[in-house]
């Protein structure tokens, strides 16, 4: 997956968005970038579209977000807001990343297999540590 290309089209939205459920149940859902150097932009994205990427790139990955078919700019999924009953998307925040500067993430740690002494001897494993810094 490091070396795949995940891309995403938004469209802008004006604020204050009138009928925000309306165009929720026409299949958009509402979102924000971030970034240092720009204004903040309202965005709206398609849903199954969004959701393809957020499968594929969690928190953790960058995506190719093209607004209104210009240029498109490297982005990571910043927060996510999700229906409790569905847990369909309702809301996300894009944070610009500028690939010439330094910047800090915070990736999950996904443990993989089963420790010996948790499959053979019925121990507890425990794991304080959810993510780590880089």
């Amino acid at each position: 997956m490091a070396n795949q290309e995940i891309k995403l089209t938004a469209k802008t939205r004006t604020l204050p968005t009138k009928s925000l459920n309306e165009q929720r149940s026409k299949g958009l859902v509402p979102g924000e970038l971030y970034g240092s150097s720009k204004a903040n932009q309202h965005l709206f994205l398609n849903k199954l579209e969004l959701e393809q990427v957020y499968h594929q790139a969690g928190s953790s990955s960058l995506v190719d977000l093209s607004v209104e078919n210009q240029a498109a700019f490297k982005v990571m999924l910043q927060a996510v807001q999700q229906d409790p009953l569905t847990g369909s998307l309702t809301h996300v925040d894009f944070l610009q990343i500028e690939m010439d500067k330094e910047m800090f993430a915070h990736l999950p740690l996904i443990l993989i297999g089963e420790a010996k002494a948790v499959k053979e001897q019925g121990a507890t494993l425990i794991t304080p540590l959810q993510e780590v810094e880089i």
